[in-house]
Formats: structure tokens, sequence, C-alpha cells
């Protein structure tokens, strides 16, 4: 019975242009996410999805995306800090948890400039790419990190995450990782290399 009620409510993925595709997600892959509602299954492109709403997943974790999606990273961080995480069952969930955590504490940290808060955001969020890297998180999760090594003075380290972000199959991440990779080798005193 627990598992038939853990499917009682449906995922919802919601898209950039607001558009909601609703059902039982079966299928998560750094690149697509595929929905199956009545016998029927549609695969989203990532690089199209604003967020997932697990039909299993804590009420308060729609408030921690709200304020990451808006620069609240305190606020996310305290939200977070509400969640049982060891009551959570789900596998995707238990992820979209961590990430967010990663996240927030991420951006938190480099608006502030604290080197030491930067390594711990870093450690975390390469724990969880190692640990999540089938996550539909991993290609915003590799170039968060590269950031991350960018903040902390380290822009050789960063151009290894931004040239994962570059092997997603979208022309959008394509160029941003680009972008990414020649600002990280101005870093590192390389104009040639960067142009």
């Amino acid at each position: 019975a627990a598992s038939t009620l853990a499917w009682a409510a449906d995922d919802v993925v919601i898209s950039s242009d607001e558009s909601r595709t609703s059902g039982k997600i079966t299928q998560i892959t750094p690149s697509e996410i595929t929905v199956e509602r009545g016998g029927v299954e549609k695969t989203l492109a990532v690089n199209e999805v604003d967020y997932v709403i697990f039909g299993d997943e804590p009420s308060l974790l729609r408030g921690v995306r709200r304020a990451c999606n808006t620069g609240h990273y305190d606020e996310a961080i305290e939200a977070l800090d509400r969640i049982n995480a060891e009551e959570v069952e789900r596998d995707e969930v238990k992820q979209d948890l961590q990430y967010y955590r990663a996240l927030a504490l991420s951006r938190a940290a480099i608006s502030a400039g604290d080197a030491e808060k930067i390594a711990e955001a870093g450690k975390m969020l390469f724990a969880f790419l190692k640990a999540n890297s089938r996550s539909y998180h991993f290609y915003d999760g590799c170039e968060l990190l590269g950031d991350l090594l960018i903040a902390s003075g380290k822009p050789a380290a960063a151009q290894q995450f931004y040239s994962q972000v570059a092997k997603a199959p979208w022309p959008d991440y394509q160029m941003r990782a680009g972008v990414a990779v020649g600002r990280a080798l101005l870093s590192s005193g390389k104009p040639d290399e960067a142009l």
C-alpha cells in the first residue's frame, strides 16, 4: 500500500515556457526526462525544463526551488533545514534535496566571497555530481562547480567541469561552456587560448 501511495500524486515537469507535463517520471538522464501518462510516454529535453515537482516530495521543497530561482539562498537553506531527509524514500527527491542545498550554499558563498564556504560548497557539489552523474542537474551542477573553482582562484580546474557542460547536446549549453572556458583561460593568463 505504501508504494501505491507514493505514486498517488503525479510528477509534474515545468518547462521554461511554463507548460506542464504531468504523469509518472519513468526515466531521468542528464539530458532527458521521460514522463508516462495513460500508457503514452513523452520525453523532454532538460535544457527546456525549468524544474520538476515530484508527486511524493516534501511540500517545503517547492519553496526551496522558488527561493533558489529568485536568489533567496538563505531562505532556501532555512527551508531545507526543516525537511527531514531521512523520511524521503524516493531517490530522485533525495537528489533534488542534495542538489538544491549545494546550489543554495554555492551561490551564497560566491556572493559573500567567503573562501571557506566556497570550499565547503565545492566539496558538497563535487560529491553530489560524483554520486549522481545521471541526474538532470548534472550539467548545471558542473557549470556551478566550475564557477566555484573560478571563485576560489582555480581556473585550470574549472575548465574540467566547464568541458563537461560543453558535452551537453544543446547549442545553448555548449555556447555557455565555451564562454566559461574562455574566461577560465583568461584568468589563467592564456589570452590566445581563450580566443
